[in-house]
């Protein structure tokens, strides 16, 4: 938001060209999908009725993130280096993807105490 806001500031409302790209992708990648990241243990046991465990794994998809915004924001759109737009795009789709993996696993793995309690109930050693 504080890129938005700094672009808006300093250039004025913009409707098209590489400050426009710098604007829509700092707002929705680097804001919304940070945040959707950041609650994702409060609001996917709401949605899909299991468990997501926090796992300290989770803040690499989140700085892999914001290091594509960097190459793509202050590299490529505002250096106006059309490559460094493109392999931030890349870096972005591998943070969301990356992320969808480890929540994936997350929920899979669910959390120990649940595991323990299931073998003990079965007679099962760990």
């Amino acid at each position: 938001m504080v890129v938005a806001g700094a672009i808006w500031m300093f250039a004025g409302p913009v409707t098209s060209g590489p400050l426009y790209d710098a604007t829509v992708h700092s707002v929705f990648l680097g804001f919304t999908l940070a945040m959707i990241m950041a609650h994702a243990p409060v609001i996917f046991p709401a949605v899909i009725r299991k468990p997501l465990p926090y796992r300290p794994a989770f803040y690499i998809p989140v700085a892999l993130l914001h290091l594509s915004l960097v190459l793509r924001i202050l590299v490529g759109d505002l250096r106006d280096i059309p490559v460094m737009v493109q392999w931030g795009g890349v870096v972005n789709i591998v943070a969301v993807l990356l992320f969808v993996v480890l929540a994936a696993a997350s929920v899979v793995r669910g959390t120990g105490e649940a595991k323990k309690r299931s073998l003990g109930a079965t007679g099962a050693t760990a």
